[in-house]
């Protein structure tokens, strides 16, 4: 818990110094990516009882099921950190050699979000608290009277959260000035931080007001998928051209592309980059990087002789 604590500390202090940036921008401004933080305390890995086989040094791998590829394994101390473009209704998954377990949980846009003290038992966890560190968000429902707001993320989609205003929750503006709930009206642009109570409901510590975040930044990096007939191929040079009726494709083929030959009856077997002929049909996905657009380097390659016509089968 106090490696936890010292941890909440610092993620708190970054987002203090970034609550004041040179042009006054909120915290979060133009960040769309998510992260999920959080302490493992215990590993129980019997059923019959509290408790039974309780350990406190095993290393556990935390997933998500939605997003293949985001994962920590954590550390000496329990604590681990997942962070991406993610958000919404996901699947929290903690896994050791002897217990595995789940944890739903609701992520909005640009937030990060801390599950404190976690205890993880068969088919089950226990956690003493799940935090919102803060969430850009524009206010759609104001009531005061009722002390709620209906905030929605920065999904284009938008997904919307139950902000619940108590006594000890501090309203300001992100230049330091102390407001009242009558101050938050509808399409104002809020930061809530607090403790999650329910589905999509927080209990709000804070909630400062910040200008408009600007238009999404494109990403520097895009995952896309690709299929044409071949036209020119230089393994050597790594270079394979792709024609479609939707254009050309320039694909750069690194040492750690994987290469799959697809039989008449759909099996697919390891290949190379050789084995690809003049006329194969050609399918995979790569990354395309923005600031130097043109070529997708390609990390699957799914190549297929092409079909012959009925006469000559």
């Amino acid at each position: 818990m106090i490696a936890l604590r010292s941890r909440l500390l610092g993620i708190l202090s970054l987002l203090a110094l970034a609550g004041c940036s040179a042009d006054g921008g909120p915290v979060g401004t133009g960040i769309t990516s998510s992260a999920i933080t959080g302490n493992v305390v215990a590993v129980e890995t019997g059923a019959a009882a509290e408790g039974h086989g309780a350990r406190l040094d095993v290393t556990v791998r935390v997933t998500l099921d939605e997003v293949p590829g985001i994962e920590d394994t954590t550390d000496e101390n329990g604590n681990f950190e997942l962070e991406g473009d993610f958000s919404g209704p996901l699947t929290l998954r903690f896994a050791t050699a002897a217990v595995e377990a789940t944890q739903a949980i609701d992520i909005p846009t640009g937030s990060t979000t801390v599950l404190e003290d976690i205890t993880v038992r068969p088919q089950r966890i226990e956690t003493a608290s799940v935090r919102q560190l803060g969430f850009l968000g524009r206010i759609d429902v104001a009531d005061c009277t009722d002390g709620t707001l209906l905030v929605n993320d920065r999904r284009v989609q938008p997904r919307q959260f139950l902000v619940r205003i108590v006594s000890e929750t501090l309203i300001e503006h992100h230049f330091g000035e102390q407001l009242d709930c009558t101050d938050l009206v509808p399409t104002t642009f809020v930061e809530v931080q607090g403790i999650v109570r329910g589905d999509r409901t927080i209990e709000a510590l804070a909630i400062t007001v910040s200008p408009p975040p600007p238009p999404p930044q494109p990403p520097a990096v895009r995952r896309v998928r690709f299929s044409g007939n071949v036209t020119l191929i230089d393994c050597r040079g790594g270079v394979l051209l792709l024609g479609s009726p939707a254009g050309r494709s320039r694909l750069h083929l690194r040492p750690s592309t994987q290469y799959l030959r697809e039989d008449a009856a759909m099996n697919r077997v390891p290949s190379t980059c050789s084995a690809i002929a003049i006329g194969d049909r050609v399918q995979g996905s790569g990354l395309l990087r923005i600031a130097a657009p043109g070529a997708i380097e390609a990390d699957l390659v799914i190549s297929r002789p092409p079909l012959r016509p009925a006469s000559e089968r």
